[in-house]
């Protein structure tokens, strides 16, 4: 294979695509030289040689003549002599070749190498955009060899059948008699349940991580690194596989889909119990388990994020960089459909199509977090929370900006004259304003009702007046653990009043205390008793543009505790 080949192989594109750095030579004699740090190990498919950059903590997989250029770089050959080792007959096809690996910082200057010190041992905190911070905690070694019995018990065939049967059978038991199960979760868990559940899901994802961690050593790998981490803002475990790529096509598909057959089972044995138990704090916590187990292995499957679901896509496709090729084809594919040019090569819709859902997964999950979170820092933090929640609106504005501007500028590489882009530049413009105020969204208030002598009242949100709310119809709904079902309707019939309430009224979690607190409340007229004592209600107000509401929901309400 050819060095042009070679570094096709190293970078996923053409090597036409890979820039000339003359600087790199100095007379005939190069002066870069292999890093230290670097580890050569086979594929599992024979043709290639992956790389293991224990230094940075990454692994990079290329063809074998790549390997041996990269690994020839002493400082004492010449370019006319790597390039006769090699077999090629331009020695600027080397060039770019060592271009590339200077890119991919696998090089570094002889006298650079020297003052290099030994690598050091992977960093404890690390960071993966856009929105994952992990914390390694340990090196999982031992613990795995002490668990792998287990581990091939459970994978051998009476192991999986065993497994299977568990999962099917218990969620199938739980879909034909778990009804009444599952109407636990429309009630408040009592604190004792929801502790357990916290530690039962803790203990889950732990497990999770082990699966993953036993599948590669069953298969020959091995595992350094196993941590915590914040996932869009949820905390989580970790536990790095990243030699699964060393080993075969189905033997990676089994690592990557371990730990959603954990939640399955847990979630299946779960769903075989709760329908047996009696009324009470253990059914609950089991059809708990059933629920959040199911969503924990709904979420792990989606492929467009880096979780289970896409380690297990890109494994079985042999694609490890395909969420950020495809990204790149969805967004050359915008840039050229809004501000003009001509692609070089046209990418397949699957391509685009799967690098749009990338790109907008994300952002959603970040933007999920960020309103789970905004609340607490409003209240908790103060107008230190609000400097927050206003840095981080900005920080979106500003990427989506950059994000037109290198679309913009693309195009122009792409072919696209200052008219047409300028013209798209106004056509985008004119679109964003379009949606943001030609497309309405219903605004809603959300808060609790609760029940006092006098009758059902609201608690009434802080920011919202009593002249909004008077006359528009209530919907009240269950405050339960999981679920809210629908408890009545009722019409806002009176005026702000202040009345001691329930300091638990429409809290998921009962506590046990039944303190009474002096809220400012409006009353609510029924045409009979609500099925529920207190609870959460739901008020639509109007239908108002979609700017509005952005700026209502994300910047109104740091804006207004700071000024």
């Amino acid at each position: 294979m050819s060095a042009v080949q070679a570094t096709a192989t190293v970078t996923g594109r053409a090597h036409d695509e890979i820039p000339d750095h003359d600087e790199i030579r100095g007379g005939d004699a190069f002066h870069l030289v292999m890093r230290p740090g670097l580890d050569f190990v086979p594929d599992s498919d024979g043709r290639r040689v992956i790389v293991v950059d224990r230094v940075n903590g990454r692994q990079l997989r290329m063809a074998p003549s790549a390997a041996d250029l990269l690994r020839s770089l002493d400082g004492t050959h010449t370019r006319a002599s790597l390039a006769a080792d090699l077999g090629v007959a331009d020695p600027a096809v080397v060039d770019r070749a060592l271009a590339r690996f200077a890119e991919l910082e696998l090089t570094t200057t002889i006298a650079d190498a020297a003052r290099l010190p030994e690598p050091k041992a992977p960093r404890r905190w690390g960071y993966r955009p856009p929105g994952i911070l992990e914390l390694t905690i340990l090196n999982p070694a031992r613990l795995l060899a002490a668990c792998a019995p287990v581990g091939r018990a459970l994978a051998s065939r009476a192991g999986a059948a065993l497994g299977a049967a568990v999962t099917v059978g218990g969620l199938a038991h739980f879909a034909l008699a778990g009804a009444g199960a599952l109407h636990e979760l429309d009630r408040p868990a009592s604190l004792p349940v929801l502790v357990a559940l916290l530690v039962a899901m803790v203990t889950t994802t732990f497990v999770h991580e082990l699966g993953h961690g036993l599948s590669l050593v069953r298969g020959g790998g091995r595992v350094h690194r196993l941590g915590v981490m914040l996932m869009y803002g949820s905390p989580a475990m970790f536990c790095d596989v990243s030699e699964a790529w060393r080993l075969p096509r189905r033997e990676r598909l089994l690592v990557a889909l371990a730990g959603i057959r954990v939640h399955l089972a847990t979630a299946g044995l779960s769903g075989a119990i709760a329908p047996l138990l009696p009324h009470g704090g253990a059914r609950q916590l089991a059809a708990a388990l059933v629920v959040s187990n199911l969503l924990m292995g709904a979420v792990n499957l989606c492929p467009f994020v880096k979780f289970d679901g896409y380690l297990a896509l890109i494994g079985w496709l042999d694609r490890p960089n395909l969420r950020s090729q495809s990204m790149e084809d969805a967004g050359r594919a915008a840039a050229v459909a809004v501000f003009g040019g001509r692609l070089d090569r046209r990418p397949s819709l699957r391509r685009v199509l799967f690098g749009a859902a990338c790109a907008v997964t994300a952002p959603a999950l970040v933007t999920s977090a960020f309103l789970n979170y905004q609340a607490f820092a409003l209240v908790v933090l103060g107008p230190v929370g609000s400097v927050l929640v206003l840095a981080v609106v900005g920080l979106a504005g500003f990427l989506g900006l950059r994000k037109a501007v290198r679309w913009f500028r693309l195009a122009g590489e792409h072919g696209a004259g200052p008219l047409r882009r300028s013209a798209g530049a106004l056509a985008l413009a004119a679109l964003v304003a379009a949606v943001l105020y030609g497309v309405t969204v219903p605004r809603t208030v959300t808060s609790v009702y609760a029940s006092t002598p006098q009758g059902p009242v609201m608690v009434l949100p802080a920011d919202t007046g009593a002249d909004r709310l008077a006359g528009h119809r209530v919907s009240l709904q269950a405050s339960g653990m999981v679920l809210h079902p629908g408890t009545g309707e009722a019409v806002v019939c009176g005026g702000a009043v202040s009345r001691p309430v329930s300091a638990s009224a429409g809290s998921p979690v009962v506590i046990g205390v039944d303190a009474q607190i002096s809220r400012t409340v409006v009353p609510l007229c029924t045409d009979g008793p609500p099925a529920r004592s207190d609870g959460l209600t739901s008020v639509h107000l109007d239908d108002v543009p979609l700017g509005s509401w952005l700026v209502g929901t994300f910047l109104a309400p740091a804006w207004s505790q700071l000024f």
